[in-house]
């Protein structure tokens, strides 16, 4: 409804093409609501403003269609306004003996609709002043003015206030067609548009032109008159037909120019309409290629997790198997005197626990380590984790705590969100200075709609868990790839790359998202967004 009024609004500001786009939208809602009145009406809106574009045979087909389909259940209201628009088509068409039974028939179904009554009257007037009943056109398109200057009709009292004077103009009746245009000029000079007071100005400059001419024409005739030769009296009438042409000139000049300057602004707003519809073209696609990159990287790491998790199995059994060799041979007591086979043996043990520890980061990151979730407190988890985030972070950094009060409660494995966390505090003070901050903020987020940073999120309540630093950030380059397992900047030997991408899978795992922010020199804010306990 919103939709097609916004078609109706155009169409009467004289901006047909917009009134076109808001009304294609309309049909396309009414349709699929099934609505038929509301169908019968946006469709003949649709022919008026093909009208207005000046697509006449397509105005006529739409309107014929509306016309065929017409039933005695539609508003009598609807079927005036059909028969108004199919009747200003066949005007245009060129077709005033089609036009005056269409105007008529629309008037027998207008009776409660004055405003429509009068537009019908307009267009029976013109019908009969073009098959030339001029007596029968006065006497219609009077009625209508009247009926439009009681019921204040200010755009329908110019209408017919314009098709009144042409019919007086016709009649010969010129002082009577300036004098009416005049009294709109001068009762609306503040009410009517730009374009409405160049038409009335127009119009009154004719019949204005057409009055000087008719008195110059009985003094030239009473000079004439008295001349004694006739030499005289043609040396007169040429420059009354000099003084004629001039006059006709002018008028056709003004005309031309008034043309263009439609035109004109006809043009300037196409090419508004055509721009701003290409941009938000282009906004639409690049949201659509920014949505295909993310759920190609999503595919692209639920690859690797599935294959990291099977390697992840085996390797942790092979890693078992050294380590339980380690410990029998530990036992033999051949070897206990030997101190460089038990400095090896030491070596080999401490080699497959950190193997061990990559296995279950891959595991994590995999998404196939069990989850052990319980409703668990934010503020309670983090007052219980606080020596181990504050060894994870060294002693030269401050490890500060802001938790929203009251502290919200999340359904997830506090093992696994307490591992989470020690990651990224470990990421933050690498990143920093000595003396820097490192900042541990939980707050409650309600998304209303999927998009934004929370962009695979649905719409629900969320706890946000973000680990914010003022250190050196990152590139859009490295931010791209610092979730994908074993990317890291460190030197070798010093992370295994795989903590961003276990705090992935443990978010993704526990139904909610990790999400970076950051710059270069500019701090990194990573956030882990988990669904709120119900």
């Amino acid at each position: 409804i919103i939709a097609s009024s916004l078609g109706t609004l155009y169409n009467r500001s004289g901006d047909p093409a917009g009134a076109m786009v808001q009304l294609r939208e309309a049909l396309r809602l009414a349709d699929a609501a099934g609505h038929r009145r509301l169908r019968t009406s946006i469709l003949t809106g649709i022919a008026d403003a093909e009208l207005g574009l000046g697509h006449i045979a397509e105005s006529q087909s739409q309107i014929e269609q509306v016309l065929s389909s017409l039933d005695p259940g539609i508003d009598q209201r609807l079927q005036s306004r059909a028969f108004q628009v199919a009747a200003r088509a066949a005007l245009a068409a060129g077709m005033p003996a089609r036009a005056q039974r269409l105007a008529q028939a629309g008037l027998t179904r207008a009776r409660v609709a004055p405003f429509r009554r009068v537009e019908l009257q307009i267009n029976l007037a013109e019908a009969l002043r073009a098959l030339g009943k001029r007596t029968q056109a006065l006497q219609v398109v009077r009625a209508a003015y009247d009926t439009a200057r009681e019921s204040l009709f200010e755009r329908l009292t110019l209408d017919a206030a314009w098709v009144q004077s042409e019919v007086l103009a016709d009649l010969g009746r010129h002082r009577e067609a300036y004098l009416l245009i005049s009294q709109q000029r001068t009762e609306r000079a503040e009410q009517i548009g730009v374009r409405a007071r160049e038409r009335l100005d127009f119009m009154r400059a004719s019949y204005e032109a057409s009055l000087n001419d008719r008195e110059l024409a009985l003094s030239q005739a009473r000079a004439v008159a008295a001349e004694a030769t006739a030499g005289q009296a043609q040396a007169r009438f040429q420059g009354l037909i000099l003084a004629s042409l001039a006059a006709l000139f002018a008028i056709m000049l003004g005309w031309r120019l008034w043309a263009q300057r439609q035109a004109r602004d006809l043009e300037e707003r196409l090419t508004q309409q055509v721009e701003e519809r290409s941009q938000q073209l282009q906004r639409q696609l690049e949201a659509r290629q920014a949505l295909e990159a993310a759920i190609e990287q999503s595919r692209r790491l639920e690859a690797v997790g599935r294959l990291t998790g099977g390697i992840a199995h085996d390797f942790n059994n092979l890693m078992s198997v050294v380590q339980q060799a380690t410990d029998l041979m530990r036992l033999d007591p051949r070897l206990r005197g030997d101190a460089r086979l038990s400095g090896l043996l030491d070596d080999c043990s401490s080699a497959a626990l950190a193997g061990a520890g990559i296995s279950r980061q891959l595991v994590s990151f995999a998404r196939q380590q069990p989850m052990r979730s319980q409703d668990l407190s934010i503020a309670e988890l983090l007052q219980r984790a606080r020596g181990l985030l504050q060894t994870s972070a060294g002693d030269m950094r401050r490890l500060e705590f802001d938790v929203e009060t009251p502290a919200p409660v999340v359904r997830v494995d506090a093992s696994q969100l307490t591992t989470a966390l020690i990651n990224l505090v470990a990421n933050a003070r690498d990143a920093t200075a000595p003396g820097s901050r490192i900042l541990v903020r939980v707050r409650t987020l309600l998304l209303d709609e999927p998009g934004g940073s929370a962009a695979t999120l649905a719409p629900g309540c969320y706890v946000s868990v973000a680990v914010v630093d003022d250190g050196i950030g990152m590139s859009s380059e490295i931010q791209r790839h610092a979730a994908e397992p074993f990317f890291t900047t460190k030197a070798p030997g010093a992370g295994t790359g795989l903590g961003l991408s276990m705090v992935h899978g443990f978010a993704t795992q526990s139904g909610g998202e990790l999400h970076i922010a950051t710059a270069e020199a500019a701090g990194t804010t990573a956030t882990i967004l988990l669904p709120a306990a119900a």
